[in-house]
């Protein structure tokens, strides 16, 4: 891409892996001024030759633009990653549909973005995972009750949460609240009520 406005270099790194010297949780980059990078017509250090994919002027694109695409393939790839096995996978989808969509997301751009995990991480059951959008965007409309970004912290991590949402631009302030573990478990005693007061 040739960058018409650039921003600065952005890493996007698998939040649950240990910092290694060979980057080996590196998810994807954004590289601009001041990164070397690889370039045509250079050797790769195992012997493979550096080449176009296809001829021609590189694009002209915005650079805040390309971010964007760039952090939400990063926010997809994380979430790929950490996509559960068999048995909470349509709970999962639906918190992650839910939260999306009352983020501002419109439905085609769930349904597309849950379609790249679910293929990704070899869930069997994409079409159905999808539904889930259609399913919450109508409950929303409805004001039923949906799941969220707290459900999702619940079944892959609050961290990972954390970092889609950083990545995707989306606060994480209104989902702040204690989770069960944190809230009381007993009543507080009320006080008596004194009979004078009984007519």
């Amino acid at each position: 891409y040739n960058i018409t406005i650039p921003c600065a270099t952005k890493q996007f790194t698998d939040i649950t892996k240990a910092e290694s010297a060979d980057n080996g949780n590196m998810l994807l980059e954004y590289r601009s001024a001041k990164v070397q990078t690889v370039f045509p017509g250079s050797i790769h250090e195992e012997g493979e030759a550096i080449e176009w994919d296809e001829d021609g002027s590189p694009s002209d694109v915005d650079g805040r633009v390309l971010l964007d695409c760039v952090s939400k393939l990063a926010a997809a790839a994380l979430l790929m990653k950490h996509w559960p096995g068999q048995g909470n996978r349509q709970k999962v989808a639906l918190a992650l549909s839910g939260g999306l969509l009352r983020a501002g997301w419109n439905r085609p751009d769930v349904d597309e973005f849950l379609t790249v995990i679910t293929v990704a991480a070899g869930d069997e059951e994409t079409s159905k995972r999808i539904s889930t959008a259609r399913h919450t965007a109508r409950n929303l409309s409805d004001q039923k009750h949906v799941t969220g970004w707290p459900t999702l912290a619940g079944e892959i991590g609050r961290p990972v949460v954390d970092k889609v949402c950083d990545w995707l631009g989306i606060s994480t302030a209104e989902f702040d609240w204690p989770t069960l573990e944190q809230l009381p478990s007993v009543v507080p005693p009320m006080p008596t009520l004194s009979p004078e007061l009984v007519p």
